[in-house]
């Protein structure tokens, strides 16, 4: 994952005149970054469990660790559909419109 940070920070620095397609694909890039390091962060806690339950039979596990591990595990499959559509512009907008962000944020810029 770092290195994918790594190759996108190479690209911007040696290259000022970027084409609309290159945008594109580093914005891919990044939500694809961001998907797969929530990934990991939410489904390795409960492997690593998992893993040391198998190998360690007598090791103690308390019960609430091992509960939350597999709710976040499971908090993955939730939070995923909002990423991908907060990467969605027509969504985002309607949804600052339905919750009237837009024109609070509209107006303070104006102001500034």
């Amino acid at each position: 994952m770092p290195f994918t940070f790594l190759q996108i920070h190479r690209l911007r620095i040696h290259h000022s005149h970027i084409t609309p397609s290159c945008l594109q694909t580093i914005k891919a890039a990044k939500s694809l970054a961001v998907i797969v390091c929530l990934f990991t962060m939410s489904w390795m806690p409960l492997y690593t469990i998992n893993t040391i339950m198998f190998i360690c039979k007598d090791c103690y596990i308390p019960e609430l660790l091992l509960k939350s591990m597999i709710v976040l595990s499971h908090a993955n499959s939730a939070w995923n559909p909002a990423l991908y559509a907060w990467g969605l512009r027509d969504f985002r907008s309607s949804l600052r419109k339905l919750f009237g962000f837009r024109a609070k944020w509209h107006a303070h810029t104006v102001q500034v």
